[in-house]
């Protein structure tokens, strides 16, 4: 005859079944809050251009939003705390679910990812993408592709430097890659010389970016 389980034993299995359930969510909602961050970022990079902003005023315009509510508008996806803050937010995540997935039964079964991202493998895997996999790809699949990497891109803080081609792309226009490669190698190289692999700040901008 089958014996039942005491009480604290299905409370105990319960609870296990609940934390797999928080990390794989939690798995999930990074995946969603990059693809956020990335969508984010390509409106900053356009309405950082001054023509861009008339023409987005001008046809907000036409659908009878006034002047200083889309200026309004504007403003808000252009505030560099804001940005700052959902950054900040993905990587406390990233860090939260890199302490609950150390164990294997704390991995969801789903994600077959068993190791902790370090910085030079997020370089590597960027270069990748850009020295390689873009240009022999078909312009029309890059913006999946950028899609498939986002993670990678924002734990690498390449958002920024990647972001005229990341767009060219995404309105499907070919971009050079050279530029992008250049300041991957450059992070490569400080971080083998034992430095810190930070970004170099864009003229006109912070170092928080865009």
């Amino acid at each position: 005859m089958h014996k039942s389980s005491p009480p604290e034993a299905a409370e105990g299995r319960d609870l296990h079944e609940l934390s797999r359930t928080v990390t794989h969510e939690g798995r999930k909602a990074k995946a969603q809050h990059a693809q956020f961050l990335l969508a984010w970022a390509r409106l900053r990079h356009r309405l950082d251009q001054q023509d861009k902003r008339v023409l987005y005023q001008e046809f907000l315009a036409q659908r009878r939003v006034g002047l200083d509510q889309a200026s309004e508008a504007i403003k808000v996806w252009r505030d560099r705390t804001s940005w700052r803050d959902a950054t900040a937010a993905y990587h406390k995540l990233e860090r939260t679910l890199q302490t609950l997935g150390t164990g294997r039964d704390m991995t969801p079964p789903t994600d077959d990812v068993r190791r902790r991202h370090s910085v030079v493998a997020d370089l590597l895997q960027a270069r990748e993408l850009f020295a390689s996999r873009i240009p022999g790809t078909p312009v029309r699949v890059v913006p999946d592709l950028v899609d498939h990497f986002a993670q990678t891109l924002i734990r690498a803080d390449l958002l920024e430097v990647a972001m005229p081609l990341i767009d060219s792309y995404a309105r499907g226009v070919t971009h050079p890659v050279d530029e992008v490669v250049a300041e991957i190698d450059r992070r490569l190289q400080v971080t083998a010389e034992g430095g810190s692999p930070a970004r170099r700040a864009m003229p006109g901008r912070g170092r928080d970016g865009f």
